[in-house]
């Protein structure tokens, strides 16, 4: 397995800009009192029903009824909603659901006006190259090998999504690791690999308490053995850092999350109603969050050298 193409090369000097760079956007937050970034769920409805989802759990708490009942934003009141976002300076969106496919046209939208643009989607439907200065980023989820991953997935998908992103650069893989699939991190690193995409990145699972998919004890102790094996074997391809790995488990970020300052990262639901953060609408999943975004931020808060390396080629 040649893995070169992959190897660190950014200079000192580059890792330094990048994190001036960093820097500068959240200083223009606190200073300016404006969002850093949004999130937006743009749809209630998806084409799966994955039995880890997050969105679906928290989404039921809300008790607004049956998901195709549920009122969406129109095309153009989101588009003015990222009009109105954008005028404020938000440099980043990051778009959800649900399934965000299922409304391509908003898509289109986004990567028209926000500067740079991440995609959350299950990969079951192909997303097209934009006519726009910049191409979206596009976070797909993979679980697990073929058998494991229709599981999770509730649906025989494993090999569309596998044609859908082959040798697709826009291509992050993001792999949620759970009660699962904790045994298979390094099954999904080759088949991502191998998909020729740009990199993989690890989300630890986020629920409440009694939840049985969270990673616990020797559990979580194998999960860590097995991305830290990947992150020496597959070097620059692994997105993540031996820093975030460690605010996992210690949780040591969650009191400087921006999620929980005000006007520092916002997240709504498709009804355009604003929730507590992207995992959900309840501040006690904090004690259990393996969200990646307050992860990178507190560890490029820190200036870790390792994760402002990692995060180079991850724009957010």
């Amino acid at each position: 397995m040649n893995l070169t193409k992959y190897a660190p090369n950014l200079s000192i000097i580059e890792n330094i800009q990048k994190g001036l760079e960093i820097g500068n956007r959240m200083a223009n937050v606190i200073i300016k009192k404006r969002p850093f970034a949004v999130n937006y769920d743009i749809t209630w409805q998806c084409n799966l029903r994955c039995n880890h989802c997050y969105f679906y759990s928290s989404a039921a708490e809300l008790e607004l009824g049956e998901i195709n009942t549920r009122k969406e934003l129109s095309d153009e009141q989101w588009i003015n909603v990222f009009r109105y976002h954008r005028s404020l300076g938000v440099y980043s969106a990051s778009i959800t659901g649900g399934e965000p496919t299922l409304r391509m046209y908003l898509l289109h939208e986004a990567v028209n006006i926000f500067p740079s643009v991440q995609i959350a989607t299950n990969g079951t439907i192909k997303i097209p190259y934009f006519k726009a200065k910049k191409q979206p980023i596009l976070w797909v989820s993979l679980d697990g090998p073929k058998d494991l991953h229709n599981k999770i997935r509730g649906a025989s998908i494993f090999d569309k999504v596998i044609k859908n992103i082959q040798d697709d650069k826009r291509v992050f893989i993001s792999c949620t690791v759970s009660s699962q699939n904790y045994k298979e991190i390094e099954k999904v690193v080759e088949i991502a690999y191998d998909a020729d995409v740009s990199g993989i990145f690890f989300l630890w699972y986020t629920g409440y308490d009694n939840d049985p998919l969270l990673l616990k004890g020797e559990k979580s102790k194998i999960a860590v053995g097995k991305i830290l094996n990947v992150m020496k074997e597959y070097e620059d391809f692994i997105i993540f850092s031996k820093k975030m790995l460690e605010l996992y488990i210690s949780k040591e970020f969650v009191p400087h999350c921006f999620f929980r300052k005000k006007n520092r990262i916002h997240s709504y639901y498709p009804n355009g109603q604003q929730k507590f953060c992207v995992m959900g609408n309840s501040p006690k999943l904090c004690k259990n969050c393996g969200c990646i975004v307050p992860v990178a931020v507190y560890a490029l808060r820190k200036f870790d050298r390792e994760t402002i390396n990692k995060l180079r080629r991850f724009p957010f």
